[in-house]
């Protein structure tokens, strides 16, 4: 009988692991960047998980001044992106304090759920303005969807940061 139940057991937890989700979620393909003097702002589009169709759980965002690759992507320097929302929706991600005229590089990768990180994106890469003083930021405007509900939807704007006042 104890030989029984330790048969049964183990086939439970065989059945539990072939269950589990092991497919990760499709690479994001659709990153952009866009600079100003010492700004940029990426953008995506969230992706869902594979299973399920759910939101992913996190984001792993990361720069460099070289070009970035799956064997240098832990190297590359990590962003604090925002918090992942809905699939389908476009995200606008502002990092500030870059230095101008150099060329940065970016990729992203998501993660869901069950832990499973999706493959690396596509890698942008711009040059930051080496003169000038035009930021970039996202600005959320309104936006009506299907004539009834409205969401709001990022633009990227440049705002000119030398507006002091002088007499």
């Amino acid at each position: 009988m104890l030989r029984f139940l330790i048969i049964l057991a183990a086939l439970v937890v065989v059945a539990a692991v072939a269950r589990a989700d092991i497919n990760p979620p499709g690479a994001i393909s659709d990153l952009t960047a866009a600079t100003g003097h010492t700004t940029a702002v990426l953008s995506w589009h969230e992706p869902a998980d594979a299973c399920n169709n759910n939101a992913v759980s996190s984001y792993d965002v990361r720069m460099s001044t070289s070009t970035i690759d799956a064997c240098n992507f832990e190297a590359a320097t990590a962003l604090t992106p925002p918090a992942p929302g809905s699939p389908g929706n476009l995200v606008c991600f502002p990092i500030h304090s870059l230095s101008s005229c150099t060329t940065y590089y970016f990729a992203v990768r998501s993660r869901d759920t069950a832990g499973n990180w999706s493959a690396m994106s596509n890698v942008p890469n711009h040059q930051t303005s080496c003169s000038g003083s035009i930021e970039l930021e996202c600005l959320w405007v309104p936006q009506v969807v299907g004539g009834r509900s409205m969401k709001l939807v990022p633009h990227i704007i440049g705002v000119e940061r030398d507006l002091a006042y002088r007499p």
